[in-house]
């Protein structure tokens, strides 16, 4: 969490939680539905990073515990790379005349439609 200029670490199992921050002349406390998260000397310097070592402890321990998770296995369509050539008025590596320019067909309820213009 920022508090003015400096950067003051959380619990990490808090991270990406909306939590509230309190700050007085001693004290930088941060809470998360009631669970204080964090509680730092305030550090009246500019620019500095403020890191709790049980802070540190816990992110090494969540890291050690992470369970490496697949990659999907998704089909994605893939579109011809000549598609977008003929969309863009290019034939056989040469742009075709104004007029000539086809379209890339319209997906219907069946399926790709093509025809004179389309």
């Amino acid at each position: 969490m920022r508090v003015d200029t400096n950067d003051y670490s959380v619990n990490p199992r808090f991270v990406g939680r909306r939590i509230e921050v309190r700050v007085d002349l001693e004290w930088v406390i941060a809470t998360c539905g009631g669970v204080e998260v964090a509680r730092h000397r305030r550090c009246l310097a500019k620019h500095q990073s403020i890191l709790d070592a049980t802070h540190a402890m816990t992110l090494r321990m969540m890291r050690a515990e992470e369970v490496p998770v697949p990659p999907l296995e998704t089909l994605v369509e893939e579109r011809d790379l000549a598609d977008y050539d003929k969309a863009l008025g290019w034939r056989d590596g040469h742009q075709v005349q104004a007029g000539e320019r086809s379209r890339l067909p319209v997906p219907g309820p069946q399926g790709p439609v093509s025809g004179p213009g389309l």
